[in-house]
C-alpha cells in the first residue's frame, strides 16, 4: 500500500472513529465463534485490527487475555476509555501496522473480524499480513480470518445507489443519526468502494454530515485458500457462517481457519 494512500485510509477512520460504535457496537452475531475458539486455544489472543474493541472486551470479560492491534490512534483511544470494565487488566493495546507488526510473544489464537482483512488492498499486503502473523503464532497456533463472501455480496449489492442503512439514537449525544451507502466494485482489482454518509440531526433539525470512503478488497474463496497455503498456512476448515455452516456461494461469510504448517 502506497504511503499517500495509507495516510488517506487512516484520516478516513479518524474522522468516523465516534461514531464507529453506534455503527458495529451492538453487533453480536460473531463472539460466540471467537469465544468458541479461544476455549479451545486458550490465551495469549491476538486481535488484527482490534478497532474500539468489541471483540476483545468481549473476550476479556470471559477471562482471556488479549492483545489488540490497530494502525488507527482514534479507534484505539475509543477503546482505552472503555477498559475500567470488568476484564480490562486483560486487555493490551498497541497502535501498529499489522503487515509489519512485531512483538515477543507467542498466541495461541489470532483472529482477523468482520472484513478488516479487505482492508489490505493488494495481495502484496495481504501476504505481508499473514506472513507478520503467523511469525505471532504458537506452533499450533490458529488463525481465525472472517471476510465477505464476494459471490453472495457482490449479487445484492445496489451498485451506484444511495441507501439508507439505518436511523439511530446517539446514547451520547441523543442526537438522531442516519447512515447511508453508496458503493461500487472495481474488477480488475477486486476492489469495493464505499462513501459512507453520516447525517446527525439535533432538537432543532439542524445537520452536521461526516463522509468517509474506502476501499475493501475482496478475496474469493479459493484464492484466500491459495494464498493462506502460499504463506505457509494449513487450511483446517472454511465455514460459510458464524454458526459453523457448510460453506456454498451463497454463503454470507468465508470464515477461515488456518494454523502454521509444520516444518
Amino acid at each position: 500500500m502506497a504511503l499517500q494512500e495509507a495516510m488517506n485510509i487512516l484520516e478516513e477512520f479518524a474522522r468516523i472513529a465516534p461514531l464507529y460504535d453506534l455503527d458495529y457496537g451492538d453487533f453480536d452475531d460473531d463472539i460466540d465463534i471467537y469465544l468458541n475458539f479461544a476455549q479451545r486455544t486458550g490465551s495469549p489472543v491476538v486481535e488484527l485490527g482490534v478497532g474500539t474493541g468489541r471483540l476483545a472486551l468481549a473476550l476479556a470479560d470471559a477471562g482471556y487475555r488479549v492483545v489488540g492491534i490497530d494502525q488507527s490512534k482514534e479507534m484505539l483511544d475509543i477503546c482505552r476509555a472503555k477498559l475500567p470494565g470488568s476484564g480490562a487488566h486483560l486487555v493490551e493495546l498497541a497502535l501498529g501496522d499489522i503487515r509489519e507488526f512485531k512483538i515477543d510473544e507467542k498466541f495461541n489464537l489470532a483472529i482477523c473480524a468482520a472484513n478488516s482483512f479487505g482492508h489490505l488492498l493488494s495481495r502484496s499486503d495481504q501476504r505481508a499480513a499473514l506472513g507478520c502473523t503467523k511469525a505471532l503464532l504458537a506452533a499450533d497456533g490458529l488463525l481465525l480470518l472472517d471476510v465477505d463472501n464476494p459471490e453472495r455480496r457482490l449479487a445484492v449489492e445496489r451498485e451506484g445507489e444511495i441507501v439508507l442503512e439505518w436511523i439511530k439514537t446517539s446514547p451520547k449525544t441523543g442526537k438522531k443519526v442516519m447512515k447511508l451507502v453508496s458503493s461500487y466494485f472495481e474488477h480488475p482489482k477486486q476492489l469495493q468502494h464505499f462513501t459512507f454518509i453520516y447525517d446527525e440531526v439535533d432538537n432543532t433539525g439542524a445537520v452536521s454530515r461526516t463522509i468517509a470512503s474506502f476501499a475493501l478488497r475482496y478475496n474469493f474463496r479459493a484464492e484466500l485458500e491459495l494464498l493462506l497455503e502460499s504463506e505457509g498456512y494449513l487450511v483446517e476448515a472454511v465455514y460459510g457462517g458464524y454458526f459453523l455452516e457448510e460453506f456454498d456461494q451463497d454463503s454470507d461469510r468465508i470464515i477461515v481457519i488456518a494454523r502454521p504448517k509444520s516444518l
